[in-house]
């Protein structure tokens, strides 16, 4: 196609990248739902914010060599990075429900 390998490369790993973090925060669901979870598991739980500075580092590269992303590809990375990945999914209650355990903290 029209992609340099390289090009090709990197948003190969910026999607297997995202995809780690949205299973980690499928993980972290459960884990709120009071389901266990195995070792395995629980040590994905920990690198959820290196993949996040992964994710971040990458997206940078992407832009700093022109790579050409989808608007709805680039908002949903972004939002990924920040923490968002399914932020507009919950309701106001989940939302007060975090409001409220930050403050208990």
């Amino acid at each position: 196609g029209d992609l340099d390998i390289n090009e090709e490369a990197h948003l190969k790993y910026l999607k297997a990248t995202a995809k780690r973090i949205r299973h980690i925060e499928v993980l972290e669901k459960r884990k709120e739902a009071g389901q266990p979870l195995d070792a395995a598991q629980e040590a994905k739980l920990e690198r959820k914010h290196d993949a996040q500075r992964e994710l971040a580092s990458a997206l940078r590269k992407a832009d700093m060599n022109g790579f050409q992303l989808d608007a709805d590809l680039r908002g949903s990375l972004h939002g990924l990075v920040a923490g968002e990945g399914d932020q507009r999914l919950k309701t106001n209650y989940d939302l007060m429900l975090d409001v409220k355990k930050e403050l208990d903290a």
